[in-house]
């Protein structure tokens, strides 16, 4: 009870302190224990204005959080604090990102302008000059494979998710070989990149996993002087957007939201209802599932439909013609439109800027840019979607939750 009692007398202390020395808080709490979290939360930890920045245990990359860290130890004295604000989250200033994974669970991956900047030591960036000599790598030759699979869960923390089943959000390796095979063609190297043990690397991948001196900031080194990276929603996909690196958001899901930054492209999977693809007004209607878990769309007949190794290779090349400067231009302005209207309006009014579909994309699924609303999209969203009614408003519903976001994006 005595303890108490000081923590809540010492609680008044920091918390005026904090506000007087120009802090908006004690400290901001960051789910370093996914690699994704650690990077998009550091992103916007600064609007806070935390005088500490606490990650969670045990970090998925210890030097990242130590670099991240640095970036936010502002004053010493109240740093004291910290031990005690962890244990006692109730009595200090205290913030964290619950209030937001509903936007990240659709896909909101757009960083703010001001982004913590990750810098390499000395030793550090020579062991990074090391590695590419030795291996043969130069900056902006090589093009990283960001793809997703269950490792993370069921190989290195089973304990963050037991029993859940996130499959629907990865992609098979094995459908991008052919698309390596293309890049190598280009003169550009396949890298896989993110750590797996549940799928083998086949040889047309640099499997730099297999690199003995592999490192962190080797790994962050990588992520900063990719051509671009090929990726799903992903922490290591999340690396590449620190640095500014181009993404195409690929294999991913699509659910109304805004995907990247600028300079992005978007190549995503397809939802079918029995045999037919859902429209993308049906899937921003879909929005996420409960806990992010597919299953919990409770509709027997909904499915996931990857893309296949043709469309994928065509995607891949595209990407690189367009970031090489020889194909600028898309022939389907008018069904890029229709897709921008499909987005939660409120984030185009408040000037953020779609991620648009790749062209390879739009000429194999023109179906689900379909503008009109047909009875199968009426039926779904009737009879399936959980707990809503038919007047439910997607953009109305998520216009608390992006208004948060429109703030972050500021900084």
């Amino acid at each position: 009870m005595a303890e108490n009692a000081n923590m809540k007398y010492l609680s008044k202390i920091a918390n005026i302190c904090a506000k007087l020395m120009g802090f908006e808080c004690v400290f901001v709490e960051i789910r370093g224990v996914h690699l994704g979290h650690t990077l998009i939360e550091s992103a916007y930890a600064n609007y806070f204005k935390p005088i500490y920045v606490y990650f969670q245990k045990p970090e998925a990359n210890i030097w990242l959080v130590s670099k991240i860290s640095n970036l936010f130890r502002r004053n010493k004295i109240l740093q004291l604090l910290k031990e005690k604000a962890i244990k006692n989250k109730k009595y200090l200033s205290f913030k964290d990102f619950q209030g937001i994974y509903n936007l990240l669970n659709l896909g909101f991956n757009v960083f703010p302008k001001s982004l913590p900047q990750i810098s390499f030591s000395a030793q550090e960036k020579n062991d990074c000059e090391k590695f590419f000599k030795k291996y043969g790598l130069k900056k902006k030759n090589y093009i990283l494979f960001c793809l997703r699979d269950e490792t993370y869960y069921k190989s290195f923390k089973p304990d963050l998710a037991p029993g859940k089943n996130f499959g629907f959000r990865n992609s098979d390796l094995t459908k991008y070989v052919k698309a390596a095979g293309i890049c190598k063609k280009m003169g550009l190297v396949p890298i896989r990149f993110g750590f797996s043990k549940n799928v083998s690397t086949p040889s047309v991948f640099f499997d730099i996993n297999q690199c003995e001196d592999y490192r962190p900031w080797i790994e962050a080194y990588l992520a900063k002087n990719a051509l671009f990276c090929a990726g799903n929603f992903t922490g290591s996909t999340l690396y590449c957007k620190i640095f500014k690196v181009p993404v195409l958001w690929i294999d991913v899901l699509w659910r109304g939201c805004v995907i990247g930054n600028p300079g992005d492209y978007l190549a995503p999977k397809n939802i079918r209802i029995g045999k037919q693809r859902l429209s993308f007004l049906s899937q921003k209607q879909l929005g996420p599932p409960k806990d992010n878990l597919f299953e919990n769309y409770n509709i027997p007949e909904l499915s996931v439909e990857n893309l296949s190794s043709k469309i994928i290779s065509n995607c891949i090349k595209e990407m690189v013609l367009r970031l090489e400067g020889k194909q600028t231009n898309t022939k389907f302005k008018k069904q890029i439109n229709q897709f921008y209207k499909n987005h939660y309006q409120k984030m185009i009014k408040n000037g953020i800027s779609p991620t648009p579909l790749l062209d390879s994309w739009i000429s194999e699924f023109p179906e689900v840019l379909n503008e009109k609303s047909d009875q199968l999209e009426f039926n779904l969203y009737r009879k399936f979607w959980l707990g809503k009614n038919e007047n439910w408003d997607p953009d109305k519903n998520h216009s608390m939750h992006l208004k948060k976001f429109y703030n972050y994006l500021k900084k």
